[in-house]
């Protein structure tokens, strides 16, 4: 059984909690309005046309007359009490339906314990805001409890339950969409001499995402409040994501403030307030151990680096610490850049060393220089692959190869070939290069005969049915007219030679 029971709880009158609610949240209010008569007026009757008006700030519905002029479209407050409203259709009042929020009420207890409510607000077509309590929590020295309760269509109001975790119940809709929720803050003054008193709650309801849980845990420990004063608020954040790197990193049992924090000294403490997470603190923990890296930018920088390298780099990092140190040391003075990008050049440069087959050296001098020529040689590799491939692949179109009229088109020669024809022809033919490969199309090259080399249109070619799907000059342009009509005369060429009426034609 807890300290505490749900019926402990001060009282609240829902109109406190509506001015509350008012105090704290920014809450949009309307004007709607329609046209209306005065039944009032004895002269016009029925014929005295106003505009009927309800303002959710005042609560009031009253007439208004017409003015061509200003309609209530143009509005920006409201003529009876003031206040900045929203000009809306009086058939668009289902907008005030959507006004659903959770809404926190933190109250004082008899002695030096704090109550928390929780409220599930919405609005009628009135403009009224309505309260129903939904959750409820209690926070004292050395411990919490909470509790909740539900409704539905079918069973009505549920009776309150306790928790055993003490953590903000949010308010969930039909489809598991969240309302939005809201704290109304305690002074400083309603604090004073309760659990909350040094609890660094501002601080919590401003960067976390459950203060609740964290009062609790504040409740249990009251050591939390030295991590916020040291500047290490972070950890409570990165704490609603990473329970386990917590509980590595701080011993709220600690006596003193200078036990709070697991292997690290007094040095350590301004290094880590630039950290976001874990995983750098225990990167940066585990080279301080080692002596690798000093309490400041460089060691913070570095460490986080490691962190969030590849676990081969990582590995060696921590395997060999002083020495990995000093070598990304000297390959950031050189290069200029920073230890996150060596250390990803660095696992890319490992990988590139075992494709090579193991030809190359582990810890070049210069980093920079050794990865572009390994990444060169392997370029030259996978090309000399590729253009082997293609070259088979010509072996085979060779039976399209024609010339006629200074004119010439034969099949691309390699990868490498269609890379420039690419490149010289300002288009996008090296995308087709695996395509090509694979026999799923055929690229040839037009040339004239006395320029061979020089690119002049590049050609699509479909085999299965003897078409030409593309001809492009230069950026893509349509083929000059000549060239037109040599793919007429490729294409009557091409069907001879499918029907095996005439004999390839041979040419150098």
């Amino acid at each position: 059984m807890g300290k505490f029971s749900f019926g402990d709880a001060p009282g609240v009158a829902e109109h406190e909690v509506i001015n509350k609610l008012r105090e704290s949240v920014a809450v949009n209010e309307f004007l709607f309005y329609r046209s209306g008569a005065d039944e009032n007026d004895w002269l016009f009757g029925e014929m005295g046309e106003v505009w009927e008006c309800q303002c959710t700030a005042c609560g009031q519905t009253f007439l208004e007359g017409k003015d061509r002029g200003k309609p209530p479209k143009g509005w920006t407050s409201c003529p009876r009490c003031g206040e900045t409203v929203t000009p809306r259709r009086w058939r668009d009042r289902a907008v005030l339906d959507k006004q659903e929020l959770s809404f926190q009420v933190f109250r004082r207890g008899a002695g030096s314990e704090i109550w928390l409510n929780g409220y599930q607000i919405t609005r009628d077509r009135e403009g009224q805001f309505h309260a129903w309590e939904y959750a409820r929590a209690v926070f004292y020295p050395g411990g919490a409890q909470r509790w909740t309760r539900a409704r539905n269509y079918i069973q009505g109001v549920l009776p309150w339950e306790e928790r055993k975790s003490v953590a903000l119940k949010r308010w969930h809709g039909v489809y598991g969409q969240t309302r939005e929720n809201w704290f109304a803050r305690i002074s400083r003054e309603e604090a004073k001499g309760t659990v909350m008193e040094y609890s660094q709650y501002d601080r919590a309801l401003e960067v976390l995402s459950d203060p609740v849980e964290y009062l609790a845990l504040y409740c249990k420990y009251p050591a939390c409040e030295y991590i916020w004063k040291a500047g290490l608020g972070w950890m409570f954040r990165a704490r609603e994501r990473d329970r386990g790197g917590f509980q590595k990193c701080v011993n709220l049992r600690a006596k003193t403030p200078h036990g709070l924090l697991r292997g690290f000294g007094k040095t350590d403490v301004k290094a880590l307030r630039g950290m976001t997470y874990f995983g750098h603190a225990e990167a940066y923990r585990r080279l301080r151990e080692a002596g690798a890296i000093l309490a400041d930018g460089d060691g913070v920088e570095y460490a986080g680096a490691v962190a969030d390298a590849g676990e081969r780099v990582r590995e060696y990092c921590f395997d060999h610490a002083r020495g990995v140190y000093k070598y990304f040391r000297r390959q950031k003075k050189r290069s200029g850049l920073s230890y996150g990008n060596l250390l990803r050049d660095y696992g890319d440069y490992l990988i590139e060393i075992d494709e090579i087959g193991g030809a190359g050296e582990m810890w070049p001098d210069d980093l920079h220089a050794a990865h572009e020529r390994l990444s060169a040689r392997l370029r030259r590799k996978k090309t000399a692959q590729s253009n082997s491939d293609f070259r088979a692949r010509r072996r085979l179109l060779n039976r399209y190869r024609f010339a006629w009229h200074g004119m010439l088109i034969r099949p691309i020669d390699s990868e490498t070939e269609l890379i420039r024809e690419g490149e010289m022809q300002m288009n996008c033919v090296a995308g087709y290069a695996l395509r090509h490969k694979e026999g799923k199309t055929a690229i040839f090259v037009l040339r004239r005969r006395d320029k061979p080399r020089e690119p002049w249109c590049t050609v699509e070619f479909s085999e299965k049915d003897n078409k030409v799907r593309q001809c492009r000059a230069y950026r893509n342009g349509n083929a000059p007219p000549e060239a037109q009509e040599f793919v007429r005369q490729w294409l009557a060429h091409n069907e001879k030679i499918r029907t095996g009426h005439v004999r390839r034609e041979k040419f150098a």
